[in-house]
């Protein structure tokens, strides 16, 4: 026979009727507990009101005033062979236990207000109120492991021991999914992301059950909550968003796979981290680039590209009806170029008649397309009104190929397209990403090592002769060929040395940030880029052959003497700057006659001598 725990709770003004409430309770259930409750310490009864109904409750002023405040009384018990159909309530047309429905409604009558007495008439309505009020499941409740408490529990005021007592809570009041970065949850999370990603049926709802508070200029779904005296971020989607489809977020929720933390369905987790980091993100973290051929794989998709997840994305989405939405974040924007590819593959097909055009994506190379054009195969890249970009991109290229052919692929066509779209082709010789070399466990022997180091200085060599700075090299644009030697490609972050000087007085903009000493991980630094340094950091992991770590040495050394002369030469100018602001200072103290005499002249030479020679 089923049975069910639920909860009634008598507001202050209710109990001069609990006699009576309790003598009907007792005929009808069994009484499990019956115990007197406050508010903690600190808080309000508005507050406390407001924090127990969540956002069901529009005004805790007008719910004070009408329900009292003070001490209050909860009844737990235990109903048998409980009858179940629809009716409408507050909250619209539910579907509810008809007898704890027709129990809660005559004690409103007898105490004179709806907002008097609170009752639970389903089952996860019961398990939320519970947990929220005495801190215990309602298994501590059946089985009596649990004591009843002076004060409402409020899991969470102050903070959260551990993730895991935080997702325990979550698991008994409010229904969630963590979409990524769930590996290691609840004990530890991934070190590789700062946030952990959830979807809920109410951003708001879920917020204010865990305390979690909005993070000040981030985006929409960003929140925070304290968890062992540190702030743990949260991204906490709700379905109807706009990130997802709207009738995937709810399958994706109802079909959730329960456990010590709830996650998604292994089909759904592979296409929603698909679709998160080629619809909504410009680049793909290196370990998405490892974790998703194993989801693939467990998802029944196969693959290794990000080409071919996006084109096994199109077919899941395109099965289950789910129409691309546009997101109510304003800070999420959605990656048309991956989008609309098909499109764009249409319209570069026309412009260059191409074949066989198809999607292919590397982690950061977001805008590429790979074809067949007069026989000869080619990659198509894409620029948003960026006409100069393109255009510069295709002749620095084209210079970096004619000085060293075999270093770099070569860029055939440009071409002007609708809405301000730019399309670039270039060859397609058939060799990888260094970046997909390295995901794929492929090894290197001492021949190819020897290549690989040998083509890495030529590189910089050619870079040098042409008078180009790269400005993007990484695991990403190097190619690298069958025979281990490497390929530059992507340059459109390139620029001509000679409008890119950083000496004398002509720093552009940042003088500070060319301060700050190159980083060791090869991204952009902020004012200064070096390619010598970022080459270096891209050979890294192959420094285990002699050749490599003589290269990676001979890199570092020649960068960080590069380096070195930019800082010389900016602390120089700061002398001068400051010298000049003395000796702006100096004359408005000595008058004009005693800066004419032959003293203050030579005192003032001796001083620039020594600082500046």
């Amino acid at each position: 026979m089923k049975e069910e725990t639920h909860l009634f709770v008598l507001w202050p003004k209710a109990l001069k009727k609990r006699k009576k409430i309790l003598a009907d309770i007792s005929q009808r259930a069994k009484v499990l507990a019956t115990f007197m409750m406050d508010w903690p310490k600190g808080v309000s009864a508005e507050q406390g009101y407001r924090h127990f109904y969540g956002t069901m409750l529009p005004d805790s002023a007008g719910k004070v005033k009408r329900a009292g405040r003070g001490r209050f009384m909860c009844v737990i018990v235990r109903m048998t062979d409980p009858k179940y159909d629809w009716r409408m309530t507050q909250r619209g047309l539910e579907f509810l236990n008809l007898g704890l429905y027709e129990m809660k409604w005559n004690y409103r009558n007898w105490v004179g207000g709806l907002h008097r007495v609170h009752g639970t008439t389903m089952p996860e309505e019961a398990s939320r109120d519970i947990m929220t009020l005495t801190g215990c499941t309602v298994d501590d409740w059946t089985q009596g492991r649990a004591t009843p408490p002076s004060v409402a529990a409020f899991p969470g005021r102050n903070g959260w021991k551990s993730m895991t007592e935080l997702f325990a809570f979550l698991d008994q009041v409010y229904p969630y999914a963590v979409m990524r970065n769930y590996e290691g949850l609840p004990e530890k999370f991934n070190p590789e992301h700062d946030d952990v990603d959830m979807l809920v049926p109410n951003a708001n709802e879920c917020a204010a059950f865990i305390y979690a508070k909005k993070r000040s200029g981030a985006g929409a779904a960003a929140y925070s909550v304290m968890v062992g005296g540190h702030e743990v971020k949260l991204d906490i989607r709700e379905i109807g968003d706009g990130y997802y489809p709207e009738a995937w977020e709810r399958k994706m929720l109802a079909s959730r796979v329960k456990g010590p933390v709830h996650a998604l369905s292994p089909e759904d987790t592979f296409y929603a981290l698909v679709y998160h980091v080629l619809y909504m993100k410009p680049a793909i973290k290196p370990d998405y680039m490892e974790m998703l051929p194993r989801l693939a794989a467990a998802a029944g998709a196969g693959g290794t590209t990000p080409g071919e997840w996006l084109l096994a994305l199109e077919a899941f989405l395109a099965k289950n009806n789910y129409r691309i939405s546009t997101p109510r974040d304003t800070s999420v924007h959605l990656n048309m170029l991956r989008v609309g590819w098909r499109d764009f593959a249409a319209e570069a097909e026309e412009l260059f008649a191409l074949r066989d055009t198809r999607p292919s994506i590397s982690a950061v190379l977001s805008q590429m397309l790979s074809a067949t054009m007069d026989g000869r195969k080619v990659r198509v890249r894409c620029h948003f009104n960026e006409m100069w970009r393109a255009r510069c991109c295709y002749d620095l290229q084209k210079k970096f190929h004619a000085e060293a052919p075999e270093l770099a692929s070569q860029p055939l066509q440009w071409h002007t397209g609708r809405e301000g779209r730019v399309y670039l082709v270039t060859e397609d010789v058939g060799d990888m990403a260094l970046r997909d070399f390295i995901d794929s466990g492929n090894q290197l022997d001492d021949a190819m090592a020897e290549k690989l180091a040998d083509s890495a200085l030529r590189i910089i060599a050619a870079l040098d002769r042409t008078g180009i700075v790269h400005r993007e090299i990484n695991a990403e644009t190097l190619r690298i060929r069958d025979d281990g030697s490497l390929a530059l490609d992507a340059f459109d972050c390139a620029v001509r040395r000679k409008d890119y000087k950083a000496e004398g007085v002509q720093f552009r903009r940042e003088i500070a940030t060319l301060l700050v000493p190159l980083g060791g991980d090869g991204v952009k630094t902020p004012g200064v880029w070096n390619d010598r340094h970022a080459l270096a950091v891209a050979l890294k992991p192959f420094a285990m052959f002699k050749p490599v770590e003589a290269a990676i040495s001979r890199l570092e050394g020649e960068a960080a003497k590069g380096v070195g002369d930019i800082r010389i030469k900016l602390r120089k100018l700061s002398i001068r700057l400051a010298m000049l602001g003395v000796e702006i200072w100096i004359r408005g103290l000595v008058s004009a006659r005693r800066r004419k005499s032959e003293k203050f002249r030579r005192i003032r030479a001796f001083v620039r001598t020594a600082l500046f020679r």
